[in-house]
C-alpha cells in the first residue's frame, strides 16, 4: 500500500512539473525570431548625433607601417576627433576619399562635409580641396566653418 502511494506521489509530482514547464515555456518564449532580434538591434549607424567629432578611432594602424595619414576633425562645439587611417584602406589617396572612409566608418551618410568643413594638410595656411593628393604620414585637419 505504501509503495502504491509513493508511485502516485511521483506521478502527480511529474505531471505538476510538466505543467509548470509548459506554463514557463508559454509565457517566457521570445515574441519574435532571432533574425528579427538582430534586425531590430540598434547599431552605431542608427544613432543620431549632431556632432561629427563625437567618435574617433583608437590606436594606430600597425600593419601599414609608415603608410598612414592622420585625420583631425575640429567641430564648433569644441570637440576634436583624432583618427589615424592606413592609406591602404583608402580607395584613393585624396582628402575626399579620407573623408568618405571616415563617414563610412561612423555612418554619417547625409552630411554635406564639403559645405560644413574646410581642410588643411600638414598645418599649411591654405585650405585644400577634396581632390588634394595625400602622401604617407600627412596630417589632414578639417575645421568646421
Amino acid at each position: 500500500m505504501l509503495l502504491l502511494k509513493k508511485n502516485k506521489l511521483y506521478i502527480f509530482s511529474f505531471i505538476a512539473y510538466l505543467f509548470v514547464v509548459f506554463l514557463l515555456f508559454l509565457f517566457l518564449r521570445p515574441r519574435y525570431s532571432y533574425i528579427e532580434f538582430i534586425e531590430r538591434k540598434p547599431t552605431l549607424k542608427a544613432e543620431k548625433t549632431g556632432s561629427l567629432c563625437q567618435y574617433h578611432l583608437e590606436g594606430e594602424p600597425i600593419e601599414s607601417g609608415s603608410e598612414y595619414v592622420k585625420f583631425r576633425l575640429v567641430c564648433k562645439d569644441g570637440l576634436v576627433s583624432q583618427n589615424t587611417f592606413s592609406r591602404l584602406a583608402l580607395k584613393e589617396s585624396t582628402v575626399g576619399s579620407l573623408v568618405a572612409t571616415y563617414k563610412d566608418v561612423f555612418g554619417f551618410e547625409s552630411v554635406d562635409f564639403e559645405k560644413r568643413f574646410e581642410c588643411k594638410v600638414n598645418s599649411d595656411a591654405n585650405f585644400v580641396g577634396f581632390a588634394y593628393s595625400l602622401e604617407a604620414k600627412d596630417e589632414v585637419i578639417c575645421v568646421e566653418k
